[in-house]
């Protein structure tokens, strides 16, 4: 069984974006990269049972990050779900508050609280960018630089037979307008054959572009300096600048 439990996006002007802090990203290669193999079960996270597929992803994006750097962290589904309960109100015992999470608002946990993990450790971000949730190749590059990034998207009801079948999430025309969402760390890409890996329901999958551009609402880079690495891509974040930012709010 399979929750989603992502809220509806609405747009708001304050929000950081990439290009705000940005200083020069490297175009994504032209060939396949990534990290949805980096575990054969990524952790179902308690998204099997509760809407928590928010928090699911950033404790699957926080446990790549520092895998990256040689640190390896855990995460049960109950930290997924005390961290869904304190920014919801979620009640494992009352069905009725199971109702899913605003990415932004989460965004905003994760940076002034953090994810728990299975040691009691509170892993926060630096911040959070948003970017253009149909412009493909950024997202693509932003995966390539920064090793992740949030994408939050509606839900039709053909991406449920696609998922059973093992077929990547397309754009099928005709399908109904979806009344779900869901979120979903990208983590790499399938070049050339045009779809961005992403890590759901505990594993590795792929969505096409079609689908991509057709269904995702939101798209959002946590910035972590967990992720630094010698050799790192993220490197050509300006942190003096973002941290100057941050201060003058």
């Amino acid at each position: 069984m399979y929750q989603l439990g992502k809220k509806p996006f609405v747009p708001d002007d304050r929000d950081f974006k990439l290009a705000q802090v940005e200083v020069a990203l490297p175009p994504a290669p032209k060939f396949p990269f990534g990290y949805g193999r980096t575990y054969p079960d990524w952790g179902m996270l308690g998204n099997d049972n509760a809407g928590d597929c928010v928090w699911a992803g950033a404790d699957h994006e926080t446990m790549l990050w520092n895998h990256l750097t040689g640190h390896e962290v855990t995460f049960t589904d109950a930290n997924a779900l005390d961290d869904y309960t304190a920014v919801t109100g979620y009640d494992p015992n009352d069905p009725s508050t199971d109702q899913g999470t605003d990415v932004r608002a989460a965004m905003g946990y994760r940076k002034n609280t953090g994810v728990v993990d299975s040691n009691g450790v509170r892993h926060k971000i630096a911040a959070y960018v948003s970017i253009d949730p149909k412009d493909w190749d950024l997202m693509l590059t932003c995966i390539w630089t920064f090793g992740a990034v949030g994408i939050g998207f509606e839900f039709p009801e053909t991406a449920w037979e696609q998922w059973d079948n093992g077929i990547p999430w397309d754009y099928v025309p005709g399908t109904p307008p979806p009344n779900e969402g869901h979120y979903v760390p990208g983590v790499g890409s399938a070049y050339p054959a045009g779809r961005v890996t992403i890590i759901s329901w505990a594993k590795r999958f792929e969505m096409t572009k079609a689908f991509y551009q057709q269904y995702i609402d939101e798209t959002w880079v946590p910035l972590t300096q967990e992720s630094l690495l010698p050799a790192s891509n993220v490197r050509h974040i300006n942190w003096q600048r973002l941290n100057e930012m941050l201060t003058s709010l």
